[in-house]
């Protein structure tokens, strides 16, 4: 698995994006992915398709995230419309 976390640069001060993906073999281990990193103080948002596996969205609430917001038909992929979840956590 692969995991990200970058200031999110539209805002200012300790606002930032975490991404994670994981091969379809390991998606259990999305907690541990998570749990790999040390998470700074501020928020943090994950934007989730409606596609990502649920183990993902387990491991986001595990450590405090919870559903913001989501944005109905936010981008369409071989002719077919997404919508995203915002996942956040706030400390």
């Amino acid at each position: 698995g692969c995991i990200t976390l970058d200031n999110d640069h539209r805002w200012t001060n300790k606002t930032y994006i975490i991404d994670m993906f994981m091969h379809n073999n390991f998606i259990n281990h999305y907690a541990d992915l998570l749990g790999s990193l040390e998470l700074p103080e501020g928020k943090i948002m994950c934007y989730i398709d409606e596609k990502s596996p649920s183990e993902k969205i387990s491991a986001l609430k595990q450590f405090g995230f919870e559903k913001e917001a989501e944005i109905k038909n936010q981008f369409i992929w071989k002719n077919e419309w997404y919508s995203v979840s915002i996942y956040s956590r706030f400390i």
